[in-house]
């Protein structure tokens, strides 16, 4: 089995990164939030703190924005990424593993960004087989078809309710069987609404350990991620 998870809001507390980003940037939750609304989300654009480093710097506020030293606090504070790490995310990985099945992070955003976070983390470097980021679409991505031509089972554990819907009605059209597990998040809200499409909903990751204590894979193909 292919297990393909996501990673903000599903491994990440990516609430409480944007918090501590907003501090080291000298602003308000709610300032962050409108920066982010008005010059990434409204303009189709994923965020990276170095680029919202440069904006503020441009605008000259706040004025204790210094752009290689803001960088520099930046890159200090994703050094402990591990610590927004969810709760259960490490046991989930651990359990998953101990399947014997191959474990991707599969990303969505900023491409040097998530590849920041992810490689920042010591535990996630040694609990995944290897990570993927797309900044568009999901579906669109190689790896995408890699799924598709490997002809595994594959578990999804995504946040995200309509992205995983998505690549799960997609994979299915291929042949490919998949699962979805969809922890409860800012993007998949409603247990009813998860339990029409098809999908397991949870309210935390604790609660995947049950679901996917099931025997070990047999039969496991190994596949290598390019």
């Amino acid at each position: 089995m292919i297990d393909v998870i996501d990673l903000d809001y599903t491994l990440l507390d990516a609430d409480e990164l944007k918090n501590d980003l907003a501090a080291t940037l000298h602003l308000t939750r709610e300032q962050f939030n409108n920066d982010y609304e008005q010059y990434y989300k409204k303009e189709g654009r994923n965020y990276h703190p170095f680029d919202h480093v440069t904006l503020i710097v441009e605008r000259g506020w706040p004025r204790e924005v210094d752009k290689i030293k803001t960088n520099a606090n930046i890159r200090q504070l994703l050094l402990n990424i591990d610590h927004y790490l969810l709760p259960g995310a490490v046991e989930l990985l651990q359990g998953l593993r101990a399947r014997r099945d191959k474990l991707i992070i599969y990303s969505f955003g900023d491409e040097d960004f998530q590849r920041m976070k992810i490689e920042s983390s010591k535990l996630l470097r040694q609990l995944v087989d290897g990570y993927v980021v797309e900044g568009k679409d999901k579906t669109k991505n190689p790896f995408f078809q890699t799924l598709i031509e490997e002809k595994q089972k594959v578990l999804l554990i995504n946040d995200n309710l309509a992205e995983a819907v998505k690549m799960k009605e997609l994979l299915e059209l291929n042949g490919i069987e998949c699962e979805v597990i969809a922890p409860e998040g800012p993007y998949n809200k409603l247990l009813e609404e998860a339990r029409l499409q098809g999908v397991t909903f949870v309210h935390k990751l604790e609660e995947v350990q049950k679901i996917i204590n099931k025997p070990k894979q047999e039969n496991f193909k190994e596949f290598t991620l390019h």
